[in-house]
Order: C-alpha cells, then structure tokens, then sequence
C-alpha cells in the first residue's frame, strides 16, 4: 500500500505532542517496509518538523521524495492531510486516523472464518511467489474474520463502519464468497449476491465470488483420495469418476441430497424407510435423483445410476467439518501443480494466483 504524506503534516507539527504523533506515524510506514512512503512535495526539508526527526527519517523521506521525481508517479492508496478527519469515504485521513488505520491488519472476510481460512493460506503459499503474503500472515498483519455466512456480511461490514464512528474510508478488507452453484448455469445465487456484491461496490470493497460451489471443491484429487478406508472407498471412486465440472458444483460434505429442500429430504427418507436393510443394499435406483432441479439432473446425467447411488451422501469422514479443510496443510497431497490442475479448465484457470494477486495489492 502506498501511504502519501501531505505537506501539511509536517508544517502541522509544532509542538512535541504532534511531532511524537509524525514519527510514530512515520515508524509505522517503515516498520519492516510494510508500506511505501509517499512524499511529493520537497519543501517539506525545509520544515522544523522534519529537522527534528532522527536521521534514519530523514534518508527515508529524502528518498521518498527522490523516487517520486524519478518516476513521475504522484498515486498512492491512501492520503495522510491535517484536514483529513472530515473526509468520510475516500482514503484521507488525519494523522492520528492514519495511525489507526494504519495499524489494523487486513481483514480477510469468509463465510466460515476457520475452516474457509485453509484455502486462503495455501493460495497465499503456492500462488503468490514474492511470499509477501505468508510473511504478512505470520506477522498478523492479514487476519481471517468469520462472517457466519453470506447473508450476514454486508451486517458484518456494517457494524465495523459503525465501530469507526460511520466513516466507510476505515475498511481495510477482502471479502470471499462461495460461488454457490449446484451446476454451472445456476440463476439463484446471482439472485442472493445481487444486492451484496452493490453493496460492496458502493463501499469499494474488493470481493471476489468463486467459481467452484465452495472452498473444499478446490481440494485435489490425491487429496481426496488419501481419506480412503474401507467405508469411504466407493464413494471416492465415484466422485473421482466425475468430470472437472462436476467436481466443481457437487457437494462433497452432503452429496447430492444437499440440493434438496425440506419437503422433498422428508419424502426419499419416507420412501427409504419402507425398504429392508438387504433392500437398501441391493436399491439400483435413486431416491434423490427425480427431486433435483432438471439442470441439475442433465448436468450429472453422465454419472451411473450406481456412483449416483454412492453418491447421494456425503464423504462420510469422522470430524469432517475440522479434517477435510485441515488436509489443505498436508504438501505430500495438495500441491501446486494438483491445485492448478483443479482450475485449468475454469473461465479462470489462473483463479487462485489473481485471488492471491488481489489481496496483495491491498497490503
């Protein structure tokens, strides 16, 4: 992030009190270079204020003032101006707001703060060669924020504006979105984003909805494969029969009853219970498969009336609400290459590498 700071600051800085305030700001700025300094008016060497700062300042801002002739570039992401404090949206901010603002990490807002938060920290290890992001990570200047799903983001957001006395510019996040589709041309949640993704807008927020269903459809092949046991076997050799696209919308925690509402769960489990325990093994046809939406049914109509059977349900791991996401940190099964692999095929086969872009270029 580029922080500029105005002249007026340092002519500002008449007494102790505020020249105390322009060297902590200025620390912040430097501080393990997390931020690059603007300063694009060299009559600020001429000011009292800037006489008084310690000499490692004084090459830093000289410096600033250098790059900034040299490469004609005038643009930062935030403004640092004694008048600050009465802007409201854009990123200007008095020098006491600046040091606030400065000093949060960046939020990066899931649906599922813990279990999403996996993906997220393999992209940033795989996808973003500079390793700015790990390192900022472990720092904890990036910090992963639960938004208890995608219809109580735009409140979550509200109430951290609220938290900064209504002043929108403090929003300093990500947010990430579930795409949601139970195949490609799904309508509905182009429906349930629209109003969200022009609320982001409005605000600036940068956002991105993805272009698999969920988090845990980004999980490689080998991945899934390592979970086998002998209850799981069937079921993984049906799903990793599956197409790319297909892999791409199905629901790996429910299967394919996930896609059905209440009334119909109700009916296949009525259905179901009149059957026999040797029936139940034996059943060739599907309960759940007439109920889906015809798109859906089309979608998967390549899939053998048997893997569909397996696949009614979901991967049946113990603990898979905290196992499955976990297997994102095992490197021996996901790597960058089975990642890439999961993507190739995409609108945006380079999705996870312009995720890991974007939230770069926030920090």
């Amino acid at each position: 992030m580029k922080v500029r700071i105005d002249k007026s600051v340092f002519d500002d800085a008449i007494d102790d009190m505020r020249q105390l305030e322009l060297n902590f700001l200025l620390n912040i700025i430097i501080y393990k270079k997390r931020y690059e300094l603007k300063v694009t008016d060299s009559e600020v060497l001429k000011s009292d204020s800037y006489g008084r700062l310690p000499q490692t300042e004084k090459e830093i801002i000289e410096q600033a003032i250098t790059d900034t002739i040299r490469s004609s570039s005038f643009d930062s992401d935030c403004e640092v101006a004694v008048d600050g404090e009465t802007e409201y949206e854009l990123k200007k901010f008095s020098p006491s707001e600046a040091i606030v603002y400065l000093l949060q990490p960046l939020s990066i807002i899931l649906e599922n703060g813990l279990n999403d938060s996996y993906l997220m920290k393999v992209i940033f290890h795989l996808f973003d060669q500079t390793g700015e992001l790990t390192s900022r990570m472990n720092e904890g200047w990036i910090r992963f924020e639960n938004a208890g799903g995608c219809s109580n983001v735009k409140n979550f957001l509200k109430a951290r504006i609220n938290s900064y006395g209504n002043k929108l510019k403090f929003l300093n996040c990500y947010v990430l979105l579930d795409g949601d589709r139970r195949y490609p041309t799904d309508p509905e949640p182009n429906k349930k984003y629209k109003k969200l993704k022009e609320q982001l807008d409005e605000w600036g927020v940068c956002y991105h909805v993805l272009e698999k269903r969920s988090m845990e459809n980004y999980m490689p092949d080998e991945a899934i494969d390592s979970f086998e046991t002998a209850e799981t076997r069937a079921w993984i050799m049906a799903y990793l029969s599956l197409t790319p696209e297909q892999k791409d919308h199905f629901s790996i925690a429910e299967g394919f009853t996930k896609d059905l509402n209440k009334f119909q769960k109700e009916r296949v489990k009525q259905r179901e219970s009149l059957l026999s325990t040797k029936d139940i093994n034996r059943r060739k046809k599907s309960y759940v498969r007439c109920y889906l939406h015809i798109d859906e049914q089309a979608f998967y109509g390549s899939v053998s009336k048997g893997n569909f059977l397996h696949l009614e349900k979901g991967l049946k791991v113990k603990d898979f609400k905290v196992r499955y996401p976990e297997k994102f940190n095992d490197s021996v099964v996901v790597y960058r290459k089975n990642m890439l692999k999961r993507t190739i095929h995409q609108k945006d086969p380079l999705e996870l590498e312009h995720i890991a872009e974007s939230v770069r270029n926030l920090i």
